[in-house]
């Protein structure tokens, strides 16, 4: 009795993890399944591992593969010749008028042009995710909200989509967020160890 009581217990606690894991950073979302998720994708859970930067960009490669909603450019090189990205998302109706809507922002920031009718259109947003290589969770967040925008079926992301047109920056220093990465995850514990005199929190400065 007492081994099917454990037994049950252990179930009860996988099932809790399990949920948490789904539920913890998009509470009651539902999601597009023909898109994965960068867990799916990583074979990790976001914030398990810090994720090198070219499995971000092939993580969006894949989204940008997958979805008509997505336009990944290529839009220059750091020092080491990592490719610097940058992620459009949009409904399919913006996506096809990209240049319409750039050159009525061109326009309307010209003080020498009339300023054009704004009125039916969407809003431009930029995130610029990760300026520094040692704040390894905001490019991890920029997996997250593309996934999130993308795939996410609720009424506010489908508005996000309608609404406005989203250009993602995963990290805006690819170059030492791959140095820290790379210290990190050859440093870890499992689990975790928080005590700032661990290895792990002691990196060489470059």
């Amino acid at each position: 009795m007492k081994k099917i009581y454990l037994s049950i217990l252990s179930l009860f606690f996988t099932a809790q993890f399990a949920f948490s894991q789904t539920e913890y950073y998009f509470p009651g979302e539902k999601f597009n399944p023909e898109i994965p998720s960068p867990e799916e994708f990583l074979g990790y859970p976001v914030g398990d591992w810090h994720t090198r930067y070219d499995l971000i960009v092939k993580y969006y490669e894949k989204l940008d593969e997958l979805s008509d909603l997505v336009k990944l450019e290529t839009i220059g090189y750091t020092h080491e010749h990592r490719p610097k990205v940058i992620l459009t998302i949009a409904n399919e109706s913006n996506m096809a008028n990209l240049e319409a809507i750039r050159q009525t922002q061109v326009q309307l920031a010209d003080p020498t042009q009339p300023k054009p009718d704004v009125s039916q259109m969407p809003s431009i947003v930029h995130l610029g995710y990760g300026v520094h290589g040692n704040e390894p969770s905001s490019a991890e967040a920029a997996l997250l909200t593309a996934y999130w925008i993308v795939a996410g079926q609720s009424e506010l992301a489908q508005r996000v989509r309608e609404e406005s047109v989203v250009l993602i920056d995963p990290t805006l220093n690819p170059d030492g967020r791959d140095r820290h990465s790379l210290w990190a995850n050859f440093n870890k514990g499992f689990p975790p160890v928080a005590d700032p005199l661990d290895r792990e929190h002691n990196e060489a400065w470059p």
